[in-house]
C-alpha cells in the first residue's frame, strides 16, 4: 500500500504593519509555505495588500494571536507595541531558511531573519531585532531590542548598537565599534568610531550631523 506525505499543517499568522514590510514578509511566508496568512492589521487607508485583507485594530476579531511584527522603524515598534498590548498577541520569531544563523548566535524574542541575512560566531540579538535581506554581523557583536539593520548591512566583529538604532541600506560598523540607543545611521554610511545616544550619522566616515 502507497500512502503520501503527511501534508504540513499551515501556521496561522497575523501580521501587525501592512507597508513595506509587511509586503516584504508576505513574500518570504508565501514562499516558505508553512504559514497561513489570515490579516494584516493597520490603520492604512486600505481594504487589501497584495491580495491580504488590512484590518483595524478595532475591529480585529479573528482570534488568532500568534503574531509577526511587520515594521522596520524602531520607533514605530514601540509605538505599535504598546498600540497593541490590549490584543496579547504571542509574538514570535521568523528566521528564512535561506539565512544563515550560528548555532552559536543567542537571539531574543520575536526577531525576524531575512533571507541570505548573517548572523555570524556569538552574536546576540535582543528581542523584535529585525535583519533584512543580506544584512550581517560578525562574531562577538551585539544588537539591541528592537534595532533594525536594513539591507546589505553589517557590523564587523566585536561592533554593538543599542536599542531602539537603524542601521541603513549597505551602511557598515567597522570592528568593536559601539554605538548608543535611539541611533540613526544612513544608508552607505561607514562608521569608523562610537557614537552616542540620540544622533543622527552619515557619511563616509560617519559623522554626526542632528541630535534625536
Amino acid at each position: 500500500m502507497v500512502t503520501g506525505m503527511p501534508v504540513r499543517k499551515k501556521k496561522e499568522i497575523v501580521l501587525v504593519g501592512a507597508r513595506g514590510q509587511a509586503k516584504d514578509l508576505i513574500g518570504y511566508l508565501e514562499d516558505d509555505g508553512g504559514y497561513r496568512i489570515l490579516c494584516l492589521l493597520d490603520e492604512l487607508s486600505a481594504d487589501k495588500v497584495l491580495g491580504y485583507d488590512v484590518v483595524a485594530p478595532a475591529d480585529y476579531d479573528l482570534g488568532c494571536r500568534d503574531a509577526l511584527l511587520a515594521i522596520g522603524m524602531p520607533k514605530a515598534k514601540v509605538k505599535v507595541l504598546a498600540q497593541y498590548a490590549p490584543l496579547e498577541f504571542r509574538w514570535q520569531t521568523y528566521i528564512d531558511r535561506r539565512a544563515f544563523v550560528s548555532p552559536h548566535a543567542v537571539m531574543g524574542e520575536a526577531c525576524i531573519v531575512a533571507p541570505f541575512a548573517v548572523l555570524a560566531g556569538d552574536v546576540r540579538l535582543g528581542d523584535h531585532v529585525y535583519f533584512a535581506a543580506f544584512a550581517g554581523a560578525g562574531h562577538d557583536s551585539a544588537v539591541g531590542a528592537m534595532s533594525s539593520l536594513m539591507p546589505y548591512s553589517g557590523l564587523g566583529g566585536g561592533a554593538k548598537i543599542g536599542a531602539r538604532t537603524m542601521v541603513g541600506a549597505a551602511a557598515h560598523l567597522l570592528p568593536g565599534v559601539a554605538v548608543g540607543d535611539d541611533v540613526s545611521i544612513a544608508g552607505t554610511a561607514l562608521v569608523m568610531k562610537d557614537l552616542p545616544s540620540g544622533v543622527l550619522a552619515l557619511g563616509n566616515p560617519a559623522r554626526i550631523v542632528q541630535e534625536l
